[in-house]
This record gives structure tokens, sequence and C-alpha cells, in this order.
């Protein structure tokens, strides 16, 4: 294996690095926040829902979450953000107490969850000032450049950033921590092992997988006492290893403190989880199609981009070529991880979510020699050598735009698509002005919710566990679906025949009487403007 050259201490960066971090983050403040207040008051997220119930009750004095399939660091500091919220807003006379601030919640959740996708973004562009640091401290300030700008445009990043979930945080913690496994390396003091540790953990209590950094923090050990010429006893028993260890432990407690205070509940819910992830899968979706297929199909141009995912095959080739130390840290972890959720049954371009930094950095590496060569380049006469210079960075310029401007586009087109009314907030008005009250109505998930006070409401999570025949017993009038549920079942339907069978004797019974459906209908936008269809099931006159 062939070393880079290491220096003892790293200068902080240069004011001109500062400037141009400063214009990347404002690029990325602008794009995350484009589109912010989608949905609201209504929760289209189901997750966001589910966070957001969980932070508010912890206002009732109950710091324990009773819910382990996610960690809890994100949703503490969700309310510790409400709690400051709180407390503002209650010296201006805005609450009584906090019965009446769960009540505000309950009448409009706007401005609370607008708080919580706030904390999302600024992690977001955070974990894009990190990728510039580290491109710029491994390599030089190009490649930190190309993998922020990588990053501001990798559609699934982006996506998630616009969530009151714990994605996107956990990936903030994630390379915090790759930041000081990298110092590690390269200077190796026990304040590096100890923040490396403490975020990882942290990491880890926001979202499980922060443990798998002790494989790149663990070759950054051991490569630096290599270099040093360490014994293989002062290697493996080296107090800075043991004390990232153990802040590892300690910043997992200080995040998710019930693992341990209540640690059947957690342990409940951490098997739930890998149950559902290495054998049952997500409800409703395929687990005949291998996931690292799925992934190689769809991961990479989901969260790296159209083009500049095939900049990663290259630059992990020639980093394999190469084989320096450098390298090897960094495609340590999304290989080791890719192999990982290539064995789950659940799969979700999502998964990849804490890869992407790391596969932007691949990517910027991988152009960097590019632009390097095309800069070396020797073009004769008549060409004068400013005249030159001059074009081969018109040129590069023009590759960098050629390779960002898909994924810019198609970061642009989500943003703006979130910018407009929701179908499911179109059918809820529609519903309202068109229904009498009273109907009777079987609707299933991402559908408009009704009020069960105007309308007799049949809820399942999919229709498709039902029948016609059983939902007429019932009175039931009319039917909506979505296609964020029926896709998955007519997707698939011999593994699915009882609910593929639901959908398809819709359209062979029932009347279809309105479709509401987005301008934008890219596939694996979910959760976003559904397709909606109203079925008409009784002898209801036309509308």
């Amino acid at each position: 294996m062939r070393y880079i050259t290491r220096m003892e201490k790293r200068p902080p960066l240069e004011p001109s690095s500062k400037k141009t971090l400063l214009i990347i983050l404002l690029l990325g403040l602008v794009v995350r926040l484009v589109g912010l207040p989608f949905g609201l008051p209504n929760l289209y997220h189901v997750d966001e829902a589910r966070f957001a119930k969980i932070s508010l009750n912890y206002f009732t004095g109950d710091l324990n979450p009773h819910f382990f399939h996610v960690p809890t660091f994100h949703t503490y500091l969700v309310a510790g953000i409400w709690f400051i919220y709180y407390h503002i807003a209650k010296i201006f006379g805005n609450f009584t107490g906090i019965s009446d601030f769960m009540y505000a919640f309950e009448r409009d959740p706007t401005l609370f969850i607008l708080l919580g996708r706030l904390l999302t973004v600024f992690l977001s562009v955070g974990t894009i000032a990190l990728v510039f640091i580290i491109g710029t401290r491994m390599y030089n300030k190009r490649v930190g450049i190309l993998a922020g700008l990588f990053l501001i445009f990798a559609h699934d990043a982006n996506k998630i950033s616009h969530y009151q979930v714990p994605d996107a945080p956990m990936v903030f913690f994630f390379m915090l921590s790759f930041l000081f496994i990298w110092h590690i390396y390269r200077r190796g003091k026990p304040l590096d092992y100890i923040l490396a540790g403490l975020f990882a953990g942290l990491a880890m209590a926001t979202k499980y997988g922060g443990q798998l950094l002790f494989l790149p923090l663990l070759l950054a050990h051991v490569f630096r006492n290599v270099e040093e010429k360490k014994s293989l006893k002062n290697i493996l028993f080296s107090l800075p290893l043991v004390l990232s260890g153990l802040f590892f432990f300690a910043g997992f407690f200080l995040g998710c403190p019930y693992f341990l205070l209540d640690f059947s509940s957690f342990w409940k819910g951490f098997r739930w989880q890998s149950q559902h992830l290495y054998i049952s899968g997500h409800f409703g979706s395929s687990t005949t199609q291998p996931a690292w297929l799925f992934y190689l199909q769809h991961g990479f141009r989901e969260n790296v981009g159209i083009v500049s995912q095939f900049l990663v095959l290259g630059g992990v080739v020639l980093g394999l070529i190469r084989h320096k130390t450098r390298e090897v840290l960094l495609f340590s972890l999304p290989i080791v991880l890719f192999v990982i959720i290539g064995s789950w049954k659940a799969m979700a371009v999502r998964y990849m979510l804490p890869m992407v930094p790391f596969l932007v950095l691949i990517a910027a590496y991988f152009l960097d020699v590019i632009l390097t060569k095309i800069g070396s380049l020797r073009v004769k006469a008549p060409f004068e050598s400013d005249i030159t210079g001059k074009r081969r960075t018109i040129l590069s310029i023009a590759i960098v735009l050629l390779i960002l401007i898909p994924s810019a586009y198609r970061v642009f087109r989500f943003d703006l698509s979130i910018t407009q009314t929701d179908t499911r907030t179109a059918a809820h008005h529609w519903l309202e002005k068109n229904i009498p009250e009273g109907s009777h109505i079987a609707r299933e998930m991402y559908t408009p919710s009704l009020s069960d006070t105007k309308y007799d409401v049949h809820y399942r999570h999919t229709l498709g566990q039902v029948t016609l025949e059983y939902l007429a017993q019932r009175k039931v009038e009319f039917i909506i679906i979505s296609d964020i549920m029926y896709s998955r079942f007519l997707s698939a339907p011999k593994e699915f025949p009882k609910q593929a069978g639901f959908y398809r004797s819709l359209e062979e019974q029932a009347v279809l009487i309105k479709t509401f459906e987005p301008d934008w209908n890219e596939a694996l936008i979910d959760l976003h403007n559904p397709t909606l269809k109203i079925y008409r099931l009784s002898a209801y006159s036309n509308i």
C-alpha cells in the first residue's frame, strides 16, 4: 500500500476558501429552503407526523419515547427547539402553559413543523460544509468545491432535507465524525479520537448506523501507527482507541438514554427494525428483486446524479488502482455499507444517504483527475499560451456544468413541484365541495384526511386488504386510492394477487369520477403529489 505524505498540523482554510465555502453554503441554503412549507398545515409525510408526536409528548414530562424503531436524539433536538419557542412565545403571552402549547400543535402544527424542518435544513447545509472541508483537506480546494456542488444537487439528499425526519441530521453527525477520523490519520491527537467516537455515537443515536464509522476509524489508527513504526501491541492496546469507543457509547447514551433506562423496549424496537430490514421488507414492496440491483439501477442516480454517478465508478476504479491510504479510508465505509443494504429485503434509495457524502467526494476526486489531465494538455500554435489557458479553463467549466445541469434540473423540478398545491389538498377541497355530508367513504394511506364528523370514513392502510363486496356491505359509496399505495401491488401482481386484484376490480366494477394528477410525476418521487383516483361504488348520481 502506498501512503500519502502527512502533515502534523493542518492550517485553517484560507480566506479565498472561506469565501468560496460561503457562496456554496448560500446556494445550498436556497436550494434546501425552496418549498419548505409544503403541505402544511397537513402532515402528509407519515414519518414527520410520527416523530412530531414523539417530540410533543416529551412536554408531558415523560422523556421516554416508547418507540425505538429509530433512536431518539433527533426528537430530543426538535423538542429542544420547541422548548425555546414555547418560552419565547410565553413571554409575549401566546401560551398560558404547556397544555395550551400542546393544544396549539393540534390546532395548527405549521410553525412547529417549520422549526423542525429548519433544523434539518441547517444540518443538511452543515453537511455540505463538511464535505467541502473534507474534500479540501484530503485532496484540494477544487475537490471540495465539486463535492459540495454535487451534494447540493443530489436529488434524494435535497428531498430528504425538506422533512422533519432524522435522516439528514444523522448524515451530518456521520460526516462530522469522519472529519475527525481523517484528523486521526493526519495528526492522531487524543482529542481527535474522542470527537470521532462522540460524533459517531450521536450519529448512532440519531439513526442506527453510526457504529459503521469504526471501520474507517480503526483503519486511520492502524495506518498512522504503522507509518510511525509502532509495535503491534501499541497499535492494538491504545488508550486513544479505547477513548474513542468509550465516547461512542457516551454519545449514544446522551442522545438515546432510554436504550439503557428502558432496555426491554429498546431491544424490542431494535429487533423489529432489524427484522423489517432483513426479512420482511416494506409492506407491499416486492422482495423478488435483489436490493443491490435496485441500488445499481436507481440508488446512484437518485443520490449522486444522472451523470455524476458514473464518476463514482471511475473514482472507485482509479482509487483501487492507485491504492493510497487516503482512498482506502474514503472508500471503506461506502463499500461495506453498500454490501449491507444490498442484503436487505427493504429497499429505498434513502438508505444510501449515509453513503452520499462519500460518493460525491469520490466523484469529485475522479473529476479533479480528469480536469487536471485537461489542464496539462499542450496545445501547439497558432494558440498563444494565455489564450490556451483560458480555453482550458472554459472547457473545464463546461464539463462541470454538463455534469451538474441534469441533476440541478431535477432538483429544480422537485423544489418547484412542492411549492404547488399538493394533490391531496386539491382533492380534499373537491371532496368537501362535491360529496354530501354523511357519505360513506373508504380511503387508504396517502389520500386526504377527512373529518369523521362530516363523513362516515372507512380507513385501511391499503384498501387492497378488503374487497368491493366488503365495502358494499358497509354501504360505502366512494373509494379514494393513491398511486403511492396501489402501484406497489399492481407492479408485482404475482406476489400480491389479492391486493392487485382489488385495484383491478375497481377499474372493472366501479365508476371513476375524478382523478388528481401532479404536473410532474417522475418515478420514485414518493410521498409528494400522488396520483389520486376517486371511484363511485354505489348508485349515487353522477357528479
